[in-house]
Parts: structure tokens; C-alpha cells; sequence
């Protein structure tokens, strides 16, 4: 098989209108040929692309050597390569402008290729957009807005998951809408349908994974990394790595704090936009304070230097007071102190971050509890290992410090597991088994008087007497078949099965003791979701079971750090610090 000429003609001649977008055009040939042809043409980098590592091969070994020590970092770059998808758009939209990249294969056969990266994943409301009756997840895909334009691609996008290597068992999902698209800050958030629950919670415990690994690595050391993982030419993903080189823009005049521009010397190629560009870009560069570490979408080249469009960032502003935010997103649920600090910023940031997913808040200590030196590197701390490293400092420090320094320890260590009771309460769906506990109440609450009993249904839906043997069975899925059979043969059970059903459908259900079986498709969602109440009681339990010790090993570490402190204080601090990642990793499922 072989690429006609005409098609290689016509993909070259408006490849050169496209302009420094890095979006792939492929003609109608076999994929793994245009992938090949494509990657012979290249002509911006004719090194035989050796900067570009594949996924699988990524290592600390690639980072430079100030960073290769940092295994938060790799694995933050592992966790988000999961995320990465290719994306091929098999229609141009007649909606993009004269001079728009990619008008100029309106009404043609060519297909674009850009990457993205998945950022959310949540069950399905209503319908599925593709008209089945099985349940469905949505997939949101953020990625450039010049790769998907308008609802009109979208349906016609599909997103290649865990592209790999050549030999990777891929799986595509289908587009069906945009959001939050915006032309200026060329950023597009793609919805894609998945119905295979099994990719679905793979893809939300990688969101989780990166998110956990995001917050925690050491972005402070970072301010000049950047990393980009991509799919060039449609192949499969590829890993580079930079350094940052331009100066990040904001205007609070504007109210547009999320927008930003910012160059670096990862190599990308076509294929590469929407990339998720990994970053840890200084505030001082943009007069701000702190480090916002965090992935936006590569948009393309200019000038030998590459550029990045708006993003999701962690922002470590003294204004902000270490707020946490992620820029695009959903439903915004609080500000944070700096509202009475500064009124004006809080509005700005207010307007345009309605569309946030989360936002953790951490007061600042007093001024006056900061004026030794001593104490002026526990102002801005990041995270828990920093905090028992200066305890232990303390303790071997011994007479070198006085009761204020304990008392200040406290609090940190105090406010330290506020933050982590505060992450705990973060926006997500009502099958994310870290949900907001109220959030789910109130749902189930509220679906309890849609429910039909069981025993109205069986009552109206079995005339006659037939025993059905229904004793011994190992899993609800076997339960569930049995009662969608009773339902469906109507006249075959009597009331003396639906009471053994009944007392099967509570032990095995402990938190919805009813379920609505008078429609099969619900079936199976209301059954895990009675699952997932129980998996999130347990984790809730577990949760305020290690913040009360924490908080009681902190009580007892502010003690001991003191002059006299025993020799068990060592003992005590690494209890916290263990104390402290089992909670983690009750929160992320680490």
C-alpha cells in the first residue's frame, strides 16, 4: 500500500498555510504510513528526532542532573503521560475563519492530528450522546483549540488512549462536544463518550495519580524545567525535555491571572499541539512570588522557540496565600483569605476562575510570629517532609530555641492537617470514591424518593405462585440477573421469594437497602453506587481515624520539641511523617 501522489501534493500545499501550528495532516492513507512519510519529511528536526524519547524508555536518566534526584517528578511525568491521547479530526469545520490554521482543508478528505490530555472522567448524566442504552462515562480532553474547533469536529474527533508504543493495545473513544473553547487563548476542552467502566476508573484513579504527584513534587527547584509529552507525526507518545526560556504574562488589569505565554526549548513537531507542557514556570519572573508548577497546551513554534497557551497551575503567591487552583475548569468553590487582603485581586481572580475545579487555602502566620531569621524559612512551607525535618532540626538544636518557636511549630503542624482535611473536600462526581461525604448524602437523599421498593415491583409484576430457588449466590451481579428474571417472567415467583430477595438485596446493599430494578439500564449504576457509599464510609472512617492521631502526634511533637526533649522525639516526629502519608494515600489511593 502506497500514499498517491495527488495526496501527498495536496496535504504539502496547505501544510504550508497552516503556519507555526504544530497540528499533523494526513491524507486518506493507511495510518502507519502517513506516520512514516510524515516523519521522513520532517524538516524541523532532521536529527533523526533523537531528542524525542519514547514513553516507555523515559527514566530519571533523561533529566538533568539537578533534577534527576526528584522521584515525586518522575512520577509526576509518568502519571501525566498516562493521560496523553492522540487525537485525529476527520472533519474541518466550515465555522473556522479565513486565515484560521486549518481553514484551508475545509470540505477536503484529510484528517488533523494533534495530543491532548484527559483531566477528567465522570459518569454520565442522562442519555448517552451516542443513543445507546448502556451506561457512559464522559472523558474531557483538554487540548488546542486550532486541533478542535467547534461541536462539528468534536463528532467527528476521535481520541486514541495509551498509544504507546507500536505494539500498544489502543483504545479510541469518540467525541461529541467542546467547552470552554476559546480562539484567544487557544485552549479547548474536547467531551468524549466511553462506555468500558474499566478504562473509565483506570483513567480516574491517572487523574488522581497525577494530581497527588503535581502538589507534591518540588517545584520550587523546578522554576526552569519543562517538559512536553506528545505524540509527533501521529506516532506513538514521545517524551522531551527543555528548559524554560521566556517570561510569563498576566494582567490582573484584565482580570485574566490564568493567561499566560511562555516559551521553551523542548523540541516538539507537527502532531505536538495540545501537548500537555509539564512546567514549573517562577513567579519572579511575572512579579509574582512562588513557583505554579502545573501543565498547559503546547500551541506551536516561533522563532526556533516553542509556546504554550493557558493551563492548569499550582499558585504559591503571597497574596494568594498558597491557594491551589486549576485554571478551566467547573464550578468554583472558594477564593480564600486574600478576599479581605485584597479585595480588588479577589475579584479579578473571582471573574476568572468561575470555571475552577478546587481551591485550598492556607493562612499565613502573623508577621510579628516571623522576625528571627530562624524562623523565616517555616513561612512559605510546601509541604510535611520540610515541616519534620526543621522539627527534627529543633530537637537537635535543643537550646537554640525558645517556646515561640515550639508554639509556631504547632501551629504549622496544626494547619498542616487542616490543608490535608481541606484537600479531603475537593469537587468531583458522585462515583468518585473521593467525593465530597454531604455531596453524596444529598444525592442519595434525593434518588430515595425516586426509588420503587422491591416489593411493590415483584408484588405488581409476579401473579402467581412459583418458587424460584434464589439461596446461593456469590456476587450482587448474580443477584441482580436473578430479580431482572423474576421481573421479566412476571407470574413465576410469589411473595415468599421477593421476602428472601428483599433480605438478600439488604445484606448484600448495606447503605441503599432498596433499589429501583424497574428499568434494567439502572440497574447496574444504582448497584455501584451502593458500593461505592460503603467504599467512601470506610475511607471517611479511615481518614478522621489518622487525623485524630494526627492531630494528637502533634500536640505531643510541639511538646517534645523543646530543650529537654527525650530521645524518643525522633521516634515521635517519623510517626507524624508516616501518619501523614497514610493519610495521603487514603485521599489519592496511592
Amino acid at each position: 500500500m502506497f500514499i498517491p501522489d495527488e495526496d501527498r501534493e495536496s496535504v504539502a500545499r496547505r501544510k504550508e498555510e497552516q503556519g507555526l501550528h504544530e497540528f499533523e495532516v494526513f491524507g486518506d492513507s493507511d495510518l502507519r504510513l502517513e506516520e512514516n512519510y510524515a516523519l521522513e519529511q520532517c524538516e524541523k528536526n532532521k536529527n533523526n528526532h533523537k531528542n524525542f524519547i519514547p514513553v516507555l524508555e523515559f527514566s530519571h536518566h533523561h533529566l538533568p542532573g539537578r533534577y534527576s534526584h526528584c522521584r515525586t517528578l518522575l512520577e509526576c511525568i509518568q502519571a501525566l503521560a498516562q493521560l496523553t491521547v492522540r487525537l485525529r479530526v476527520h472533519h474541518v469545520s466550515n465555522n473556522r475563519p479565513d486565515g484560521y490554521p486549518g481553514a484551508s482543508f475545509r470540505n477536503l478528505n484529510h484528517k488533523l492530528l494533534g495530543s491532548g490530555w484527559v483531566y477528567k472522567v465522570s459518569f454520565g448524566e442522562g442519555p448517552c450522546p451516542c443513543r445507546c442504552l448502556k451506561p457512559w462515562w464522559k472523558v474531557e480532553i483538554f487540548t488546542a483549540c486550532h486541533n478542535v474547533f467547534d461541536e462539528k469536529e468534536a463528532q467527528r474527533t476521535e481520541a486514541d488512549l495509551f498509544y504507546d508504543s507500536e505494539s500498544s493495545e489502543v483504545t479510541t473513544i469518540r467525541g461529541y462536544d467542546v467547552a470552554d473553547n476559546s480562539v484567544q487563548d487557544d485552549v479547548c476542552i474536547l467531551h468524549c463518550v466511553n462506555h468500558d467502566q474499566k478504562t473509565a476508573y483506570f483513567l480516574k484513579n491517572a487523574v488522581r495519580r497525577y494530581e497527588f504527584f503535581r502538589m507534591t513534587a518540588l517545584w520550587s527547584l523546578m522554576s526552569t524545567l519543562c517538559v512536553v509529552i506528545s505524540h509527533p507525526h501521529g506516532m506513538p507518545k514521545k517524551v522531551t525535555v527543555g528548559e524554560i526560556v521566556g517570561n510569563v504574562k498576566h494582567d490582573l488589569e484584565q482580570s485574566q491571572l490564568t493567561n499566560f505565554m511562555y516559551t521553551y526549548t523542548a523540541d516538539t513537531c507537527k502532531g505536538s499541539s495540545g501537548a500537555p507542557v509539564l512546567a514549573g514556570v517562577s513567579g519572579k519572573k511575572s512579579d509574582a512570588t512562588g513557583v505554579w508548577p502545573g501543565a498547559g497546551p503546547h500551541r506551536g513554534h516561533k522563532d526556533g522557540e516553542n509556546q504554550c497557551g493557558s493551563g492548569s497551575f499550582y499558585v504559591n503567591a503571597d497574596l494568594l496565600d498558597m491557594t491551589i487552583f486549576q485554571g478551566s475548569m467547573k464550578e468554583m468553590t472558594k477564593i480564600g483569605t486574600v478576599r479581605n487582603v485584597e479585595p480588588f485581586i479577589h475579584q479579578s481572580i473571582a471573574l476568572e476562575m468561575k470555571y475552577a475545579g478546587y481551591i485550598v487555602d492556607v493562612m499565613k502566620l502573623p508577621d510579628d510570629k516571623i522576625e528571627k531569621t530562624t524562623r523565616t524559612t517555616i513561612k512559605n512551607f510546601d509541604d510535611v517532609d520540610t515541616l519534620i525535618e526543621m522539627s527534627m532540626e529543633m530537637v537537635e538544636n535543643k537550646g537554640k530555641c525558645g517556646d515561640e518557636d515550639f508554639f509556631e511549630l504547632k501551629m504549622l503542624l496544626d494547619r498542616m492537617c487542616e490543608t490535608t482535611t481541606r484537600i479531603a473536600i475537593r469537587n468531583a462526581v458522585d462515583v468518585d470514591p473521593f467525593i465530597n461525604r454531604s455531596k453524596i448524602l444529598v444525592e442519595v437523599k434525593r434518588r430515595y424518593a425516586d426509588f420503587v421498593e422491591v416489593k411493590m415491583l415483584l408484588d405488581r409484576k409476579c401473579d402467581t405462585t412459583t418458587r424460584t430457588t434464589i439461596k446461593n449466590f456469590d456476587d450482587v451481579d448474580t443477584l441482580i440477573e436473578m430479580s431482572m428474571e423474576m421481573v421479566e417472567n412476571k407470574g413465576k415467583c410469589g411473595d415468599e421469594d421477593f421476602f428472601e430477595l428483599k433480605m438478600l438485596l439488604d445484606r448484600m446493599c448495606e447503605t441503599t437497602t432498596r433499589i429501583a430494578i424497574r428499568n434494567a439500564v439502572d440497574v447496574d449504576p444504582f448497584i455501584n453506587r451502593s458500593k461505592i457509599l460503603v467504599e467512601v464510609k470506610r475511607r471517611y472512617a479511615d481518614f478522621v481515624e489518622v487525623k485524630m492521631l494526627l492531630d494528637r502526634k502533634c500536640d505531643t511533637a510541639a511538646v517534645l520539641a523543646t530543650k529537654d526533649a527525650p530521645s524518643d522525639a525522633f521516634q515521635i516526629l517519623n510517626e507524624i511523617k508516616e501518619l501523614y502519608r497514610r493519610l495521603l494515600g487514603i485521599l489519592y489511593d496511592i
